[in-house]
Parts: C-alpha cells; sequence; structure tokens
C-alpha cells in the first residue's frame, strides 16, 4: 500500500499485539495486530495479521498450563485499507470494493480465540455492554473487566469505552491485572512475545490508512484510577 502521510504511532504500539507483562500474557485486539513492511520509502505492504499458527499454539499452551491471558479489546472498530491480495481469505465477508486493487476491510475482534473459549470472551463483552452502555460517558469507567468463570478462570477481558487510549492501559497494567485476577504482579516488566511467536527481519508495526476514525482521546489526569471492580462472567 502506497502512503504518502501518515500519523504518528505512540511507542507503546511498537510492543506488538501481544506480550509478558510478568506472568500474565497481555493480548491488544487493536490495529497493532496488522504486521507491514516496507520495501521501499514510498510502500508499506500487509504482511501478516497476528496470530501466526505458530503464535497461536504457544497461547493455547499458556494458557492451557494456567497461565493467566488478560485480552484489551476496544469497543469500536476500525475499517483498514490494503491490496486485496494480502487480504487473509477468512476475511472476505467484509471485503469492500471488489473488482479494485484498493479493498477494505475490518478487523473482527476475538476471531483467534479457540472456540468455546471465543463463545466466552464475546458474552463477556456482551454483559459489560448491557451493564455500561447506558451509562453516561462522565460516569462511566474508560476501562470495564470480567473475569471469565469455571475452566477458564485464568482468562480475563478488558473492554475499552471510546476516547480511551491504549497508553493510558499501558500505564495502568498493574492494576488492570490485579483488579480482573485479585492479584499482585511481582516478577519484573517482560515486554516480550510468546516464544513460539515469529520474527520476521524487516518487519515492523505502522499505522495503517484507517477509514475511520476514532474521536480525539481524552486522557486521564496523571495518578488518577478509573479502572471498575470486574464482574466475573
Amino acid at each position: 500500500m502506497t502512503v504518502h502521510e501518515h500519523a504518528r504511532v505512540d511507542t507503546v504500539e511498537h510492543l506488538g499485539p501481544a506480550f509478558f507483562h510478568g506472568d500474565c500474557f497481555i493480548v491488544f485486539d487493536d490495529n497493532s495486530r496488522l504486521r507491514w513492511r516496507r520495501p521501499d520509502r514510498r510502500e508499506w505492504r500487509l504482511t501478516e495479521i497476528w496470530p501466526t499458527e505458530k503464535e497461536r499454539l504457544g497461547m493455547a499452551q499458556h494458557i492451557a498450563q494456567g497461565g493467566k491471558l488478560l485480552i484489551v479489546v476496544p469497543i469500536t472498530s476500525t475499517t483498514y485499507s490494503a491490496f486485496v491480495e494480502e487480504v487473509p481469505t477468512h476475511y472476505s465477508t467484509v471485503i469492500t470494493g471488489s473488482g479494485e486493487e484498493l479493498v477494505d476491510f475490518r478487523l473482527e475482534s476475538l476471531d483467534w480465540l479457540p472456540t468455546p473459549l471465543r463463545e466466552h470472551a464475546e458474552n463477556a463483552r456482551e454483559q459489560l455492554k448491557k451493564r455500561w452502555g447506558n451509562e453516561l460517558c462522565l460516569l462511566r469507567p474508560p476501562v470495564t473487566t470480567a473475569r471469565f468463570s469455571h475452566e477458564y478462570t485464568n482468562v480475563g477481558l478488558a473492554l475499552l469505552w471510546p476516547d480511551t487510549p491504549r497508553r493510558l492501559v499501558e500505564r495502568h497494567l498493574d492494576e488492570l491485572i490485579t483488579s480482573v485476577f485479585d492479584v499482585r504482579i511481582s516478577h519484573p516488566v517482560s515486554h516480550e512475545n510468546l516464544a513460539l511467536s515469529t520474527k520476521e527481519s524487516g518487519t515492523r508495526i505502522r499505522p495503517p490508512l484507517q477509514l475511520a476514525q476514532s474521536e480525539t482521546t481524552r486522557m486521564m489526569p496523571e495518578g488518577e484510577s478509573n479502572m471498575n471492580p470486574g464482574v466475573t462472567i
């Protein structure tokens, strides 16, 4: 994809969509899942969408061994633009602009989770929407959380409401994990992918061409915590 100008990406987004924070594996289900390569100064190419099959297996192993997984999901979706041959075939149902080289597609949140874990996550998201969706924005926390029940007590979900920037969540990961899992992080922070993740030489995260922009983000004052008490789904 050729892009002449693009927005600046916050440093935290260069961590990618998934990394460890202590012993908790964090997944940001946002545009950092898109992996781009820059073959020259004027062109960007979409190379893959996280997770690869190898990364998917590594995450499944982490969960099966009782490792904690926190999924951070924005409530709004964004449309992106790429060449049709760059978009995986399973995204064909949401591609528009058939017959053109450049097509629009949308990242479907939670589509990377295995069944029935995805069903638990989707149910948690819907319950949080019902609980907080009608609240005035001034009275609603910027992040609402849910912890799964039964066999998935080591998995939690955090829903980001409009105008909640990712960098706010990055600054309060300790509080967020404590709120969801009722445990405190005692290990050093480690921003790294699972050992089974792939790292392509020359691959980096790029701000894609966004066709649907969210409103200006609202920053919370430093030192303020607005993480709500989590609910169990």
